[in-house]
């Protein structure tokens, strides 16, 4: 089971015991509305769902700070070294730089073993602090993308920001701040 330590953070497979904290988190509208993939609301049956499916998935991981739980960051292999980054933190932890850290914490584990692999990461258009967060990772837009929304079945349009692990230069700096 893998588990990443940033100066803040640790980043694992959420356990049973964080069921509750995950209904809570993710119930929030503001939180769900910004994500394709989380449906809202966020029911009991979702949250067991997630536990679960982690299990199969290396790098889905939550993040916690203190051993509470505060968001989660997974990479998803879409095909050979390609994957896909996304990320959420709970609102009552917004405006901390835990996304920053998290991701930066789970691209730096996957470049160490996928040093030539290339990231992507789709956005809604109105969501700047996400877009921000990617720019200072190192990641350019590299166009547009369509996503299914989970709860309502429409498509949504969203930009598209890459990275090449190769290039993800900023570790000395992000790591300062």
């Amino acid at each position: 089971m893998i588990e990443i330590k940033t100066t803040r953070l640790v980043l694992r497979h959420i356990e049973p015991t964080y069921k509750q904290s995950l209904i809570d988190l993710l119930g929030d509208e503001s939180v769900a509305s910004m994500m394709s993939n989380v449906p809202f609301p966020y029911k009991e049956t979702d949250a067991d769902w997630w536990i679960g499916a982690v299990k199969t998935k290396p790098y889905a991981l939550n993040i916690f700070s203190k051993d509470e739980l505060i968001g989660g960051v997974a990479l998803t292999e879409q095909d050979t070294k390609i994957f896909e980054l996304g990320y959420w933190i709970g609102k009552l932890y917004w405006g901390n730089g835990y996304a920053t850290e998290a991701c930066l914490g789970i691209l730096k584990y996957i470049r160490n073993i996928e040093t030539d692999a290339q990231v992507f990461a789709k956005v809604y258009p109105n969501n700047m602090v996400s877009k921000k967060i990617l720019v200072k990772l190192g990641f350019i837009e590299d166009g547009t993308d369509v996503s299914i929304d989970i709860s309502s079945k429409e498509q949504i349009l969203c930009e598209r920001y890459a990275l090449k692990l190769s290039q993800l230069h900023l570790f000395k700096t992000l790591e300062q701040n």
